[in-house]
């Protein structure tokens, strides 16, 4: 597998404008890889020591500030995350903003406004559910200055998380069990 843009969303170019609302889909996997890390933000703590985070495409780089961090279920919710990429009109984009915060885990403070540019990384919880998701959805920040290759490098030896993972190993009979291992081993 691999991280990918919902087809129905556009990323900015110097042609075009984007998506009010870019979502990136990514697996939560064993190794820690991909969007595992996404998980840490559950937890208050590990947001206030990261409340950004960069995401750069070819065109630009771009600072992200942490708006909501949620878990919801396929299907659970009157204004679903998976079909908001514009909207028609400022009131249709203040609802959709307002039902996401409602959700989300805890207040970040960060509260997006009717023009600003959304970003929304989404991935299954628990690592075994096809139905739950865990998000977490950010606002661009056009004011900060983009992090260098070496800070980017610092935060991640940072915020890596040594702890053994929960994997569900199932057996060609169907049965599964949950086994401990340590991620440099995966």
């Amino acid at each position: 597998g691999t991280l990918f843009l919902d087809e129905r969303c556009r990323l900015a170019t110097p042609n075009a404008a984007g998506t009010a609302n870019a979502l990136i889909y990514g697996h939560n996997t064993a190794s820690g890889s991909m969007f595992s890390q996404l998980l840490n933000y559950a937890d208050k703590a590990f947001y206030t020591a990261h409340p950004t985070f960069q995401f750069d495409t070819l065109y630009e780089e771009g600072t992200w500030q942490v708006a909501a961090v949620l878990r919801t279920e396929l299907g659970a919710d009157a204004l679903p995350y998976y079909s908001f990429f514009d909207a028609s009109t400022q009131e249709e984009w203040q609802q959709r903003v307002d039902a996401i915060l409602e959700l989300s885990l805890y207040d970040t403070g960060v509260v997006p406004q009717y023009g600003d540019q959304l970003l929304t990384l989404s991935t299954c919880h628990p690592y075994t559910q096809n139905t739950q998701r865990y998000l977490v959805i950010a606002e661009r920040d056009p004011d900060a200055a983009p992090a260098t290759h070496e800070e980017d490098l610092a935060e991640c030896a940072g915020s890596w998380d040594a702890a053994p993972r929960q994997v569900t190993v199932e057996s060609p009979d169907g049965t599964a069990a949950v086994e401990e291992i340590a991620p440099e081993s995966l």
